[in-house]
C-alpha cells in the first residue's frame, strides 16, 4: 500500500509541491529520475525531463497491482469514477486547501493516491526514491509551484 506525504509548504496556496508517495517504510534517498528504462533509453537532453503528463488538474500514484483493480472495477462500474471525484472533492479541502483534491482509494491489496497537481495542467518532473537494496521505495513529483532556485528554507 501506499502511504501520502503532501507538501506543507505549499499548502497554504492550495498548491501541492512536491507530492511523494512511499511503498516501503524507512527512508528512500537516493532519488533517480523516474522512468522505465525498457521504454526511454539513454538520459534526457539537456532542458528535458522525465516525467508524466497531467489533464484535468488531477495526478495520481499507482502501481501495476492497482491499475488492474481500478480497471476490473471500472469494468464492472463504468461510474465509479463519479464517487471517486466526489470523495476527492470533500477529502481534498480537508485535507489541503479550499478547492483541492486528495483521494487514498483503497483497490483490494493495492491503492492509488490522487491529488490536484499545483497550478494544473502540464508536464511535470519525477524521481524514485530507492532503499539499501535498490528497491523502488518511494515516488516523488514536482508539480512546479516552487522556485528552487530562489526557495529560502
Amino acid at each position: 500500500m501506499l502511504r501520502k506525504a503532501i507538501s506543507a509548504f505549499a499548502a497554504a496556496l492550495g498548491l501541492l509541491s512536491p507530492a511523494r508517495a512511499i511503498a516501503a517504510p524507512g527512508e528512500a534517498p537516493p532519488y533517480a529520475a523516474a522512468f522505465d528504462k525498457a521504454f526511454v533509453p539513454g538520459s534526457p537532453k539537456k532542458d528535458e525531463i522525465f516525467g508524466y503528463g497531467v489533464d484535468a488538474g488531477t495526478g495520481s500514484f499507482f502501481d501495476p497491482v492497482a491499475g488492474r483493480a481500478a480497471a476490473d472495477l471500472l469494468k464492472a462500474d463504468p461510474d465509479a469514477w463519479e464517487s471517486w471525484q466526489t470523495d476527492g472533492e470533500v477529502n481534498g479541502p480537508k485535507a489541503i486547501a479550499p478547492y483541492s483534491f486528495l483521494l487514498d482509494l483503497p483497490l483490494g491489496e493495492a491503492n492509488a493516491i490522487m491529488f490536484h497537481s499545483g497550478w494544473g495542467d502540464g508536464f511535470y518532473a519525477s524521481w524514485f526514491g530507492y532503499d539499501a537494496k535498490g528497491n523502488v521505495a518511494a515516488l516523488v513529483t514536482d508539480f512546479q509551484t516552487i522556485d528552487w532556485a530562489t526557495a529560502k528554507w
